[in-house]
């Protein structure tokens, strides 16, 4: 299990690392929001990652798109269900598609739009 568990936070950290040099832009934007939000003086701590909104939302956009678990595990009906136009029948096996779902155009609005943060992270600029 212990095994399983750092596996799984190896794969999705190598996506997220893999993401982030492969979109620079978006990079340079969670270092100007860590060096806003923490500074250059000190590691993050626990209690900055809930200012670390921009870098909250790197994370989870990386678990929706490269998933660890691309077929959830199975469940089985306990009963008949009509669901989207089809019939379910009781004792069905179901696999969700967790990967399919992550990128349906009906559930995400979007999905090959960049993110616009510009400025959004600056800092003020001390008055003289």
């Amino acid at each position: 299990m212990i095994v399983a568990g750092f596996d799984t936070t190896f794969i999705t950290f190598t996506w997220l690392l893999s993401a982030l040099l492969n979109n620079k832009h978006v990079m340079k934007h969670a270092q100007e929001e860590l060096d806003l939000k923490v500074g250059r003086d000190r590691w993050v701590e626990q209690s900055d990652i809930q200012n670390l909104v921009y870098i909250k939302a790197i994370v989870k956009e990386t678990l929706r798109l490269y998933t660890t678990f691309p077929l959830l595990v199975p469940h089985e009906t306990m009963k008949d269900y009509h669901v989207g136009g089809y019939h379910i029948s009781k004792g069905t096996r179901l696999l969700v598609n967790a990967w399919k779902l992550h990128r349906d155009p009906a559930i995400w609005s979007n999905l090959e739009a960049r993110e616009n943060c510009k400025g959004k992270h600056r800092r003020k600029q001390r008055s003289t």
